[in-house]
């Protein structure tokens, strides 16, 4: 069997793709919808300039360093904030294998580890429910942590008395069955002082909530949840990536073995640098790949150049971000993290709107 090493870079209409191929990868099951978390907010000021962002992303893991400014004549105390992904109550709703939070979330602050509480939310329909709940006796925690009971994973209803219950019903929180249909915001949260014309450093490091499947249909099939169109439309996949995912369905098939192509798909919030003034002034991302057999294909406004034989790397001044980015690791595949439903870290029970 041969191996297929045949790089292509691209930069047109504002996209980026680059293709490099391995042999068999172990077969993933259908499906991606990955969620997204990403980078840290407040209020939209007009003092504090996130002056420069670094952002490295692998499937395996996401480490952010922003370098911020108060541009101010006094010292600025904000509540920071890093959003998780929305998340359903109800485990067969939300599919909990994708659900909570990034696994290992840490912070440092100038290099020193940073304490972080825990705010929730509860969303049904777009109105915030979070004071019925809690009227109804569900603290913060129980709110966020209800699809993680090992009750409700098994059986998606809700263990509660049956007046509680009642009253659930009554208000719309759960269905006929007692299953929960609220969805969930939690947000990481700590207070943060920028001294007046002193920069200050934060980072933070997470394993991204990823989405596996196979992207089959390499054939001349064009679908839009998968092969040569969903590629080119979600991810900008280029001619030369495609056809490396050709060639290599073409010898999956050719062996007998799976044909379909493994791949992990992992999001990131950047539109978020658009609650700082003036952006992001100085934004670098990097695209680490696991393997050089890997491809990678996202959609960026960028020039990218090659690092070394598994990074890639581009610079853009003056960023204000549009959408979030959307990163597509063909042939590769992430079996072997910590399934990733992990359940928000608490340090306390506040809660707030």
């Amino acid at each position: 069997m041969s191996q297929i090493i045949n790089p292509s870079l691209r930069l047109a209409a504002g996209a980026f793709a680059v293709a490099v191929t391995w042999p068999i990868a172990a077969n993933a099951n259908d499906g991606f919808g990955a969620l997204g978390a990403g980078g840290i907010v407040i209020g939209h000021t007009d003092k504090i300039a996130m002056a420069r962002e670094v952002l490295e992303i692998g499937y395996r893991y996401v480490s952010v360093d922003y370098e911020f400014v108060n541009e101010g004549d006094s010292d600025v105390t904000e509540t920071v904030s890093f959003p998780l992904p929305l998340y359903s109550s109800n485990p067969a709703e939300s599919g909990i294998v994708y659900s909570g939070a990034p696994l290992d979330f840490r912070v440092t602050v100038d290099g020193k580890p940073a304490n972080f509480g825990t705010r929730v939310w509860a969303d049904l329909d777009g109105k915030d429910v979070t004071d019925r709940l809690a009227a109804l006796g569900f603290t913060a925690r129980q709110m966020a942590l209800v699809p993680f009971e090992k009750s409700v994973a098994e059986t998606h209803q809700l263990s509660r008395p049956p007046e509680v219950l009642a009253a659930l019903k009554a208000a719309g929180l759960v269905d006929k069955d007692n299953s929960p249909v609220w969805q969930i915001r939690v947000a990481y949260e700590w207070q943060q002082t920028f001294p007046a014309h002193r920069p200050i450093r934060i980072s933070h490091v997470y394993r991204p909530l990823i989405s596996e499947g196979t992207a089959s249909g390499y054939a001349g099939q064009h679908d839009e949840h998968n092969g040569d169109a969903w590629l080119e439309k979600e991810f900008c996949a280029d001619g030369a990536t495609l056809n490396k995912m050709h060639q290599l369905f073409a010898i999956k098939d050719s062996l007998d073995a799976y044909s379909e192509v493994p791949g992990t798909q992992v999001k990131y919030v950047l539109a978020t640098g658009n609650t700082w003034k003036d952006g992001i002034r100085d934004f670098t991302l990097r695209i680490h790949k696991g393997s050089p057999y890997e491809i990678v294909s996202l959609c960026f406004n960028g020039t990218f150049r090659r690092i070394d034989g598994l990074t890639l790397e581009t610079q853009v001044k003056n960023l204000h971000p549009t959408s979030d980015l959307d990163i597509y690791f063909g042939n590769a595949w992430g079996s072997e993290m910590p399934n990733p439903a992990n359940p928000p870290a608490f340090d306390g029970e506040a809660r707030g709107k």
